[in-house]
C-alpha cells in the first residue's frame, strides 16, 4: 500500500470516527431534548386530566351545595334542591349513584342509590354506607365549614364523591349535617373527560401491592412530593404520565396512569437519518477537499523524496542530496536526510582513507594476518602471506588451513585452537612448521586470538611470521658455540698440563736448591773443619 492509500486511508478512518462520535453525541442531546418535550406533554396530559376531573368534582360539590334535607313536617324525608326534585330525578339527572346524609357525627340520617338499569331506588350500597360510619369522627372533627371532594374505592371500583354541609331541619337554629353525593368513575366517564384522542386512562388503588413497577415508583415519587411522574413503555411506542389524587379526607386512594402514544420516536428516527446524510455527505466533501490538499502540499512532495531516497540508495552515492524547499516540516525531513547524507558521505571517505592506510599497512608488513573460521577454513589473508608461503590469498580462499602444517604438527595446531576456545580472552602462541609451495619446509611463529563472538570478525585472527631465517641462524649459532666450546676446552687442557709440567719443574727446581744449600753448608763444615786442625 502506498504513502497515499495509507494517508487517505487514515483520513477516512479519522472522518469515520469523528463522525460515529459527533452523530453519537448529537443522537444523545436529541434524545434528552426528546425526552424532556415527551415528558413536558405528559405533565400537560395529567393537567389536562386533573383539569377535567377537577372540574367534574366541583360539579359535584356544587350540586351538594344546592341540596336541601328536611325530615320533620309532612311527607316524606328527601333531599332536593330547594324541594322541587325528588331524589330519583336527582340520582338520575345527574349520573349520580348514591345519596347520603349524615349528621354532625357522621351517623347516617338519610340515603338511597339508584339502579340505572331500572332506575329504582335502593339502600346506600354496602360499602358506602361502612366508609361513612368509618369516617364519622373525622367528620364531627372537620365541623360545619367540612366541604370536599375526593376519589373513593369501593368493591365495584372507583367513585367521584362530593360532601357539603346540609341543614337537618326548619328551624331558626337547625342541626346541621351533611350531604354525599357519589358518582361512577369508570370507562365511560372517563371517556367523556376531554382528553385529547388516542389517550386512555389506566386506574389503580394508590395503596395496591400488587402495582406494575412502573406505578410503584409512580405513588412513591408523587408522595414523596413530587407532583408529576411520567416514564416511557418498554416499547417505546407510549408515553405514560401519573398523578394521585386522593379521598375527602387527602389520603393517596387513586393512581392514575395517562397513556398515550409516543409523538417523538418518529422524529428521533427522521432526525437520525437527517444528521447521518449530513454527516456523510459532509464527511465525503471533507475528505475530498482533504485529500486534493494533502496531494498537493503533502502526497506528491513524500512521494519525490521517496523517488530521491529509492534513487540514492539504488546508486549508492552519499554524496547525492534530496530536494528540499519550503520551511513545513516535509522540508525539514528533507534537510535532515540532505544533512545525514553528508555525514555519511564524510564518514564514507573517512573510511575509504582508512582503509587505505590499513591496507598499506598489510600490505607491507612483513607479518601475514590471516582470519578463518571456526573450522579453520580460511576467510581473508593479507598480500604477504604469498611471499611466506608461495600461495596467493585468492588460491587460499576457502581452503583448510591444515593442508599448510607438516603432519607431524597437526596436533599441536589442534591444541591451540582448543586453547583459544577455552580461553577467548588470551593470545595463543605457537610454533609450527609449514610446507612452502616450492616443497621446503619453513618454521612459522603465529599468535591467534578468538573473536569468534565479534560479529564484525566471527573468526580467529592469526598474526603469522617466517622466522626459518632466524631459527637457522639460532642454529649456526649454536653450532658456532658448541665448537668454541671444544677449542676451549682443548686449549684449557693443554693450559692445564702445561700447568702441571711447570709446577713439577718449579718443585724439582727447589729440591735441587735446597740440595745444593744442603752441600753448601756441608762444605762449608768441611772446609772450618780443615781449617781449625
Amino acid at each position: 500500500m502506498g504513502i497515499r492509500a495509507k494517508i487517505s486511508l487514515i483520513i477516512l478512518m479519522t472522518l469515520v470516527v469523528m463522525g460515529a462520535i459527533q452523530f453519537w453525541v448529537a443522537q444523545r442531546v436529541i434524545k434528552a431534548d426528546l425526552a424532556k418535550s415527551e415528558a413536558i406533554l405528559a405533565q400537560s396530559q395529567i393537567c389536562a386530566f386533573e383539569s377535567a376531573l377537577e372540574g367534574r368534582l366541583q360539579s359535584l360539590v356544587k350540586l351538594a351545595s344546592k341540596q336541601t334535607y328536611w325530615g320533620s313536617g309532612p311527607g316524606p324525608a328527601r333531599v332536593a334542591p330547594a324541594g322541587e326534585s325528588l331524589p330519583e330525578d336527582l340520582l338520575v339527572e345527574n349520573d349520580l349513584k348514591a345519596v347520603a346524609v349524615t349528621d354532625s357525627k357522621g351517623a347516617i340520617v338519610w340515603g338511597v342509590s339508584v339502579d340505572m338499569g331500572d332506575r329504582g331506588l335502593r339502600p346506600l350500597p354496602a360499602g358506602f354506607r361502612d366508609y361513612l360510619l368509618q369516617e364519622g369522627r373525622r367528620l364531627e372533627t372537620a365541623g360545619q365549614a367540612f366541604v370536599a371532594k375526593g376519589i373513593l374505592r369501593l368493591p365495584d371500583g372507583f367513585h367521584l364523591l362530593a360532601a357539603h354541609p346540609v341543614r337537618l331541619d326548619q328551624s331558626e337554629t337547625p342541626e346541621w349535617g351533611f350531604v354525599f353525593l357519589l358518582s361512577r368513575f369508570d370507562r365511560e366517564e372517563i371517556a367523556r373527560l376531554p382528553l385529547p384522542p388516542g389517550t386512555h386512562v389506566d386506574l389503580w388503588p394508590a395503596d395496591g401491592v400488587n402495582l406494575p413497577p412502573d406505578a410503584r415508583a409512580a405513588v412513591i415519587a408523587i408522595t414523596g412530593g413530587d407532583r408529576y411522574y411520567n416514564s416511557v413503555s418498554p416499547e417505546g411506542d407510549q408515553s405514560w404520565g401519573y398523578t394521585v389524587r386522593p379521598d375527602l379526607f387527602g389520603r393517596p386512594s387513586l393512581l392514575a396512569r395517562i397513556v398515550q402514544p409516543a409523538r417523538f420516536p418518529r422524529e428521533t428516527a427522521r432526525s437520525g437519518k437527517v444528521m447521518l446524510i449530513h454527516f456523510a455527505v459532509t464527511g465525503a466533501l471533507l475528505l475530498i477537499i482533504t485529500l486534493i490538499m494533502m496531494n498537493r502540499t503533502v502526497t506528491i512532495r513524500l512521494a519525490t523524496l521517496t523517488d530521491d531516497i529509492r534513487r540514492i540508495r539504488q546508486g549508492g552515492k552519499a554524496s547525492e542530496r534530496v530536494g528540499a524547499r519550503g520551511r513545513d516540516e516535509i522540508s525539514v525531513l528533507a534537510d535532515s536526510m540532505n544533512t545525514m547524507l553528508a555525514a555519511i558521505d564524510e564518514a564514507q571517505w573517512r573510511l575509504s582513507e582508512r582503509e587505505v592506510y590499513f591496507r598499506s599497512l598489510i600490505a607491507r608488513s612483513h607479518d601475514a594476518l590471516i582470519i578463518c573460521d571456526a573450522n579453520l577454513q580460511l576467510v581473508f589473508a593479507s598480500p604477504s602471506v604469498q611471499r611466506l608461503t608461495g600461495y596467493s590469498p585468492a588460491e587460499l580462499a576457502g581452503r583448510d588451513l591444515r593442508l599448510l602444517f607438516i603432519s607431524e604438527e597437526l596436533h599441536r595446531v589442534e591444541q591451540a585452537v582448543e586453547q583459544m576456545l577455552a580461553k577467548p580472552d588470551e593470545n595463543i602462541m605457537i610454533e609450527v612448521r609449514i610446507r612452502h609451495r616450492d616443497g621446503s619446509e619453513r618454521v612459522f611463529e603465529a599468535i591467534g586470538s578468538n573473536h569468534l563472538a565479534d560479529p564484525a570478525v566471527a573468526g580467529f585472527v592469526i598474526n603469522a611470521r617466517d622466522v626459518t631465517d632466524r631459527k637457522e641462524a639460532e642454529a649456526a649459532l649454536q653450532r658456532s658455540y658448541e665448537e668454541m666450546e671444544s677449542k676451549v676446552e682443548t686449549r684449557t687442557a693443554e693450559l692445564s698440563a702445561a700447568n702441571e709440567r711447570l709446577t713439577s719443574e718449579m718443585v724439582e727446581r727447589e729440591r735441587i736448591h735446597e740440595n745444593l744449600v744442603r752441600l753448601e753448608r756441608a762444605i762449608a763444615n768441611i772446609t772450618l773443619g780443615i781449617t781449625v786442625t
